[in-house]
């Protein structure tokens, strides 16, 4: 007997939406500089999942890595976050918090694909 394996559907951001549908604003990320991310576990896990959307969704494969990446193409796939986030008061420290989940997004990702065409 063949069991099939329960899969997600695909990730929509629907939460993030409905809460800047609702606020009428983009939602600020935060940034506790002590520990170098976000203020609190569930900013973290929001905005690390719709990186991960952002990075299943927009960037191509043809990159071993995020660092090779061009800073054109990390640009253009960044702006799809500002449909739900606030990214224009960010600092240098922010934006390294940023790129440190885009990167590890992206590695997970193709970690992912990896395994499956294994």
């Amino acid at each position: 007997m063949i069991s099939e394996e329960k899969h997600r559907g695909p990730c929509r951001q629907l939460k993030t939406a409905k809460v800047t549908r609702v606020t009428n604003g983009c939602i600020p990320i935060g940034y506790d500089e002590r520990h170098r991310a976000a203020p609190n576990a569930e900013q973290h896990s929001a905005l690390a999942h719709d990186i991960g959307r952002v990075v299943r969704t927009f960037y191509p494969m043809r990159w071993k890595s995020w660092k090779a990446m061009s800073e054109e193409t990390k640009n253009t796939v960044h702006n799809q976050l500002f449909t739900n986030y606030n990214l224009k008061d960010m600092d240098e420290d922010m934006f390294v918090y940023l790129n440190q989940l885009f990167s590890e997004c992206y590695k997970q990702w193709k970690s992912d694909l990896h395994q499956c065409f294994q």
